[in-house]
């Protein structure tokens, strides 16, 4: 009976290593190396879990855009694509490295936004403190699921003006299935990591899909962007969206456009820039001819 166990183990250990090795490898510096701190001012918090985040800011305007990067990016690497939308831009800018992420710390696993909205929430709290008077919130991919969550989950929302959700996924179930189907060959220890995090922490804690949030999110100025070729997340998630037939929420569908690849885009900069504007220039940023751009029908 002994010689059987043992050389189950054995055979596991065999099967496993490699994988775990190899996972950890992939999954613990995701685009670290050559890392350089941004142009702007430094800046760092510690989340209710006891994560260190880093990020870096502008400080020269009343209102601020943070931008809340996806799976396997870095703040520099979004820094970087939006240097078409922030020409001329008015507005103070902060990013952020998520968890697992850029100079951020490290702590297993990546949650595809469930942990990282509590990085996201960390940094509103501290921005809320200071002397802006307008936050729009603005993520992508894994970003766009912790920005929707964050704010869902913030005590205090008074400052938060808007959000600007760019190829985000439809749920959280989503995000992990894509990711389950993706990774369980080649890295069975993060398959069941997300089979927790799908099958246990699902149940008892109910993370509302992009949709349920919609709906119960009616005076907030929200802008949905997509990419019709975008094979990461559905595009069909605007179609939904569409049908939900919400006064205060506008969608734009690039139909070239795919996944988190939609800043450079004159069409997402112009409808963006619209976006914010309309936020910026107005106290009460929820006008019933909030969405009146030349680019809504």
């Amino acid at each position: 009976m002994k010689k059987p166990l043992a050389a189950t183990i054995v055979l596991l250990t065999i099967l496993l290593v490699p994988s775990i090795i190899i996972g950890e490898i992939i999954y613990s510096a995701p685009r670290n190396k050559d890392y350089a701190d941004l142009p702007l001012l430094g800046g760092s918090i510690v989340t209710s879990d006891g994560i260190s985040i880093r990020f870096w800011y502008s400080n020269e305007s009343e209102n601020l855009v943070i931008f809340t990067h996806g799976h396997g990016d870095n703040s520099k690497i979004l820094f970087e694509r939006t240097n078409a939308l922030l020409v001329n831009q008015t507005y103070d800018v902060l990013f952020l490295d998520l968890r697992n992420h850029g100079r951020s710390s490290k702590k297993p696993p990546v949650s595809f936004g469930v942990y990282e909205s509590k990085d996201l929430i960390g940094v509103i709290e501290w921005a809320t403190s200071k002397h802006w008077k307008s936050i729009v919130l603005y993520g992508t991919s894994m970003g766009a699921v912790a920005t929707y969550l964050a704010y869902d989950s913030l005590l205090r929302k008074e400052k938060v003006s808007g959000l600007v959700l760019d190829s985000s996924y439809e749920s959280i179930k989503e995000v992990l299935n894509l990711n389950l189907k993706k990774n369980y060959i080649i890295q069975p220890w993060r398959f069941l990591v997300i089979k927790y995090l799908l099958d246990i922490r699902g149940r008892n804690i109910q993370f509302p899909s992009l949709l349920q949030f919609l709906n119960s999110t009616p005076n907030l100025p929200i802008l949905v962007i997509h990419g019709g070729k975008d094979v990461e997340a559905p595009p069909s998630i605007i179609t939904k969206i569409n049908a939900l037939g919400l006064p205060n929420v506008s969608t734009l569908l690039i139909e070239e456009g795919k996944h988190s690849r939609l800043l450079s885009i004159p069409t997402v900069i112009l409808k963006i820039n619209s976006f914010l504007s309309t936020i910026f220039k107005n106290k009460d940023p929820f006008l019933s001819q909030f969405f009146s751009d030349p680019l809504t029908p």
